[in-house]
């Protein structure tokens, strides 16, 4: 059996060393027996999400499960060290700011919205914005586990176009496709790639070693992705041109030998 769970009620929030940390209690998604919709329920278990940002116009999401209780609750950023300015409280939301990407994170009911120069670049589902899928332990009592997988989803507009991912030979556009990104086994230029391409203006990149898969609306309107790892990590890359994007990847990362 596959247990499902998502980050749900925001019961701490702490902004230290410029990394904002979200601590979630959890809901858990139950199949109908009937074969109607699933629900959510309450369930144990928690989840961390830190937001931090390495560059101008590039904010990170790191999540991670089976965290410890937060040292005290309440929505209101609890501000440990000096900072340097980078997050606002809104009220209702808590936006942390790069450059001229913001993330607006919801307060009540976990969830992220990226606003690059003022308007909207893409937002989370409001079902399931980050999951963690396990097939070992119990309903309340989960294991740490080689099988788990941890990703987060995106709505995508209707015409959006993606590309990337790597793999030579693979088709340009990927909408409508399901990729597995391997990062061992490939010779350089050849293998699947986790950063993902929108004609919105931004990138996505998941940081890890494992294998990544991305679900590019394959059978609804939303982006997909998931680590077979207890935890994942992941950036929103913004910027006015793909170009402008591409250089920032590249950067951070460093480029593919062509010799």
């Amino acid at each position: 059996m596959v247990f499902t769970r998502k980050p749900y009620q925001i019961d701490s929030v702490y902004y230290e060393d410029n990394t904002l940390k979200i601590g979630c209690e959890c809901q858990e998604y139950s199949e109908a027996l009937t074969g109607g919709k699933g629900s959510f329920k309450d369930t144990k278990g928690r989840m961390t999400i830190s937001v931090f940002s390495p560059a101008n116009n590039l904010i990170t999401v790191k999540v991670t499960n089976h965290h410890a209780a937060p040292r005290s609750k309440g929505t209101a950023a609890i501000e440990l060290v000096p900072t340097t300015g980078t997050l606002d409280d809104l009220g209702e939301v808590l936006a942390f700011k790069s450059g001229n990407l913001e993330a607006h994170i919801n307060k009540k009911t976990f969830a992220i919205k990226f606003i690059f120069c003022g308007n909207e670049l893409l937002a989370q589902t409001a079902n399931m914005p980050v999951f963690y899928k396990t097939g070992s332990g119990t309903e309340n009592c989960y294991a740490i586990s080689s099988d788990a997988c941890t990703g987060a989803s995106f709505n995508i507009g209707s015409r959006e176009l993606f590309y990337g991912l790597g793999s030579a030979g693979s088709s340009i556009v990927r909408n409508g496709q399901i990729v597995k990104c391997n990062a061992s086994g490939s010779k350089p230029g050849t293998g699947f790639v986790p950063f993902i391409l929108s004609d919105s203006k931004y990138g996505l990149f998941v940081n890890t070693n494992k294998p990544v898969t991305f679900d590019v609306g394959s059978n609804s309107g939303k982006l997909s992705f998931e680590a077979e790892s207890e935890e994942i990590e992941y950036s929103i890359i913004a910027g006015n041109t793909l170009v402008e994007i591409l250089e920032i990847f590249s950067q951070l990362n460093g480029r593919t030998p062509t010799g």
